[in-house]
């Protein structure tokens, strides 16, 4: 900015105003302030975007659970399934499960053979399927699914007519998911929860466990 300074005693008039190194200095100071205040911006932008993806996974995987937990309270183990459960839990090289197969139960005096499920981790996909077909989101990307089941220890008591496989059964899940297409610094989520099988060996129709006493 330049003005014009009048000298009251011969009328001269002067011009004063910013030097060259004074506007340099001015302009420098301005960029350094206005890269600092975009680099700000810059990043509270991808800390909400980054805020808004985990959410949105969150909530697909908290549906996806509550559609798995649903079908496995009231779901049960075949023979066949709960022999190929406890084959895979006691072998040393497989920590846990990355699937898992039941029976649906359905409303009958006793439970009728119902329709099976298996709910699996795709490594290809990167996604839970339900017999085969993906039912995690788009934008979930699933990098770890673990299934365990527990329950009681078979009874120390020989004249005890109870067996372990008499027990309810409970499911544990475990999964480690991300937003997909999310950069490598993007930590995993896990998220795990349990489920107690309210059906009981004993209702399955035709006693396959041989739980009912004579």
């Amino acid at each position: 900015m330049f003005y014009k300074k009048k000298n009251k005693k011969d009328n001269r008039v002067f011009t004063t105003g910013f030097t060259l190194v004074e506007l340099l200095v001015a302009m420098a100071v301005f960029g350094i302030l206005m890269s600092l205040a975009i680099g700000v911006f810059v990043s509270a932008m991808k800390a909400q975007r980054n805020l808004t993806d985990l959410m949105s996974v969150n909530n697909n995987l908290n549906l996806v659970l509550e559609q798995m937990s649903r079908e496995m309270r009231m779901g049960y183990f075949s023979t066949a399934q709960y022999e190929a459960i406890m084959a895979n839990i006691n072998d040393p090289n497989a920590p846990c499960l990355s699937s898992i197969s039941f029976t649906t139960m359905q409303t009958n005096d006793r439970v009728a053979d119902g329709e099976e499920v298996t709910y699996a981790f795709s490594d290809a996909e990167k996604a839970i399927t339900k017999n085969g077909s993906p039912i995690t989101g788009q934008n979930v990307e699933v990098q770890k699914a673990c299934f365990n089941v527990y329950e009681y220890k078979k009874s120390t008591n020989p004249s005890s007519n109870a067996d372990y496989n008499c027990n309810p059964w409970r499911v544990s899940m475990t999964l480690s998911v991300k937003p997909k297409n999310a950069k490598p610094e993007v930590q995993p989520t896990f998220i795990e929860t349990a489920v107690s099988m309210r059906v009981f060996p004993i209702e399955i129709k035709n006693d396959p466990f041989q739980c009912r006493r004579s």
